[in-house]
């Protein structure tokens, strides 16, 4: 239950971080603790199928975010970016693999692992632990794509010199991001049966060592339906409420912040009660 927690807290402070790096930084901490409750319920493979296919994305969203703030002459902060996507068109469609990726679109690879932790808390019959994922799940589109609009889409919020050297970044730099956007898109699909399908038990022969009568990751494949689809519908939601909020009508953040003062600097400041202003 603990990694549940986790999982939801960070994706909570992750909702409202201004600074492009702070939102991928906790989104990985929630990550982290979607890969505990896997370890808790005994999948273990499965937790760690999730680690494996997160490094690629998540390896991408940083180096990404590196990207842009190369473009950006070095600046980190979302609320002075906006409209950069006609100017660094190739990060901004790696960036969007990314999301795509850490959100769980259907067939990229946090769609398979990242549901599989899902699917097998619900299994293992840790109700709790399930609202809590699948409610992270919902958090983690909502600050995936609110990261992207702030970023790429509406009007410029920079100034007029910064715009005028924005510059989509080297080869040096844009080639490993290629690499890892494959992983994004195929890692999932590639080994899912070695990590946790039908040649999982050759693949960790004596690795793993599970206690008797634990069968989670046989039990994960057979939940019911609406199960499967939480992730999906909870991205989706996520992915609605980011684009009402950041495109359609921007004026709506600033007036939850300023109806909810104490819970939105709460979270802003990391979790971290303060009387100080932001």
């Amino acid at each position: 239950m603990v990694g549940a927690i986790t999982a939801f807290f960070a994706a909570t402070v992750g909702l409202v971080q201004n600074d492009i790096k702070r939102v991928i930084a906790y989104s990985t901490c929630s990550q982290l603790g979607y890969m505990f409750v896997a370890l808790g319920v005994g999948a273990y493979g499965v937790a760690i199928f999730h680690l494996f296919t997160h490094a690629f994305f998540k390896a991408l969203l940083f180096l990404g975010s590196g990207s842009v703030i190369h473009a950006m002459s070095g600046e980190q902060d979302m609320r002075k970016m906006g409209g950069l996507a006609p100017h660094i068109r190739i990060t901004w469609i790696l960036m969007v693999i990314g999301n795509l990726a850490l959100t769980g679109f259907p067939l990229t690879a946090g769609f398979y692992s990242k549901d599989a932790i899902i699917e097998s808390s619900y299994a293992a019959h840790a109700y709790g632990a399930f609202a809590l994922l699948v409610a992270a799940a919902l958090c983690t589109s909502f600050y995936s794509w609110r990261l992207a609009f702030m970023t790429f889409h509406g009007m410029t919020r920079a100034d007029r010199h910064t715009m005028e050297h924005v510059h989509e970044s080297p080869n040096v730099m844009l080639v490993p991001l290629y690499i890892l956007a494959a992983g994004a898109i195929a890692a999932g699909f590639l080994f899912k049966e070695f990590f946790i399908g039908h040649e999982e038990a050759v693949f960790w022969g004596s690795s793993i060592f599970r206690a008797e009568g634990n069968h989670v990751v046989h039990e994960m494949h057979d939940v019911a339906l609406w199960v499967k689809f939480s992730p999906l519908v909870a991205m989706i939601i996520g992915l609605a409420l980011a684009g009402l909020f950041y495109i359609r009508d921007t004026s709506i953040p600033e007036k939850l912040a300023g109806q909810h003062q104490p819970l939105y600097k709460f979270l802003l400041n990391n979790g971290i009660s303060t009387n100080s202003t932001t």
